[in-house]
């Protein structure tokens, strides 16, 4: 998953979040007999942030949208990262 925050010219601002994930191309595997990989990408939340926009705030934000999404324990980088990664970003979001 990316994030990114930015304000526009007339001072909105904005926070988004992009899953991206890795698929198998089954049609191409079956015709040429070797394994396709290709990627997608989904922006799961695209937010108007008002008020306070601090490391603390976007992790809530972030927090509740991959909860809300059934993604909290989806989640992946490098295996060991994972728990604790979603432990620190739950830690903030309280």
């Amino acid at each position: 998953m990316t994030c990114d925050s930015w304000s526009s010219r007339e001072l909105f601002s904005y926070f988004a979040i992009t899953a991206h994930i890795v698929v198998e191309d089954t049609h191409v595997e079956a015709e040429i007999g070797k394994v396709a990989l290709y990627g997608k990408n989904f922006l799961l939340a695209f937010h108007v942030l008002e008020g306070d926009h601090s490391g603390k705030s976007l992790a809530r934000l972030f927090y509740r949208v991959i909860s809300n999404a059934g993604l909290k324990y989806k989640v992946s980088t490098w295996p060991q990262m994972t728990s604790l990664i979603l432990m620190q970003i739950q830690s903030l979001a309280q």
